[in-house]
């Protein structure tokens, strides 16, 4: 007996753009799959509703990280379904990280094909997931996996601002990205991408000295990996499930130590990482977030109203992911 299988595809991401309607070809005729369209989080809510009301057993996405943020926080906010499918994300927007990382990486047509002739989840690998959650004061809260900050929030806004309609998508807009935000700091120009942050960790006092100041990269993640399978995580990850990597603007030798934390090397390297040297990663249940500059949660930026009002992160809930076919 097929699955009950639920297909959310947004149709302004880019594979929906440059192939506008072959995801729904490949459904039709399927009694087993119920296909939604959704442009933005009101849709995705009221198909995850419709969803809950068939029985569905496996929940196919079909976006970006935008889409699939919007799909999490449905799902975890508003809770749809008494049970809570496994989720299929497949590569389809311009930035697909969670699909790197949990889900189906590589062509969405051919891994929707695979996933449809699959007749039970036992067939499928999957792999279970912390989700973060953040919750900005005076909004609602949103679900995601990975949160960025100073030159990261900032290097997002510009990609949306001047290089998405420039035809500059995929790998080409990200590598730009990547390059704009990193260049400055790497030619002593680190200043004007410094984001001015504290943070307090598992409900500690707020400003701890070590973790407090401008801060050039700050990141906060439940992903076991981000693009290009970097790792920049170090020191016991038993300690929670929220990833935190951050940069400080005074941080010394950036040139030649990012690459080193970049894969992960920071771990018993005292000359690569430490807290005199402005590197610090630490993981965690909760974190409190005071900061003037905004946060990209998925590709998607928010920004608090009030910086002596904190953000704070926490895991949740978890999330299974359908890995492998």
């Amino acid at each position: 007996m097929p699955l009950q299988t639920g297909l959310l595809y947004n149709p302004l991401s880019g594979f929906n753009r440059r192939h506008p309607g072959a995801l729904v070809e490949a459904a039709q005729g399927r009694a087993h799959v119920q296909v939604h369209a959704v442009r933005n989080p009101i849709e995705v809510q009221l198909a995850l509703e419709d969803l809950a009301r068939q029985g569905t057993e496996l929940l196919v996405i079909c976006g970006g990280d935008g889409t699939v943020q919007a799909v999490v926080t449905a799902l975890l906010r508003e809770r749809p379904f008494v049970n809570t499918p496994a989720l299929v994300v497949l590569a389809a927007g311009t930035t697909n990280m969670i699909a790197a990382d949990a889900g189906l990486p590589g062509n969405p047509l051919a891994n929707l094909l695979r996933v449809l002739s699959q007749n039970s989840l036992a067939s499928m690998g999957c792999v279970t997931r912390s989700v973060l959650r953040m919750q900005i004061p005076g909004q609602e809260d949103r679900y995601g996996m990975f949160l960025g900050m100073a030159a990261i929030s900032q290097g997002i806004q510009y990609y949306q601002e001047h290089l998405h309609n420039q035809g500059w998508q995929g790998l080409p807009g990200i590598c730009l990205t990547l390059l704009r935000a990193l260049l400055p700091a790497l030619s002593g120009r680190r200043e004007q991408l410094s984001t001015r942050l504290e943070i307090a960790v598992n409900g500690e006092q707020r400003a701890v000295s070590q973790l407090s100041g401008n801060v050039l990269l700050a990141l906060i993640t439940t992903h076991e990996r981000l693009l290009f399978d970097l790792r920049p995580f170090w020191g016991e990850r038993t300690a929670g499930p929220l990833r935190c990597t951050l940069v400080q603007a005074q941080a010394k030798g950036m040139f030649w130590r990012l690459p080193f934390l970049a894969l992960g090397q920071g771990k018993g390297k005292g000359w690569v990482a430490g807290t005199g040297k402005g590197y610090h990663c630490l993981h965690a249940h909760s974190l409190k977030l005071w900061l003037d500059g905004p946060l990209a949660l998925d590709g998607e930026l928010y920004s608090p109203r009030d910086r002596q009002e904190p953000v704070s992160v926490s895991c949740g809930g978890k999330l299974n992911f359908v890995r492998r076919l």
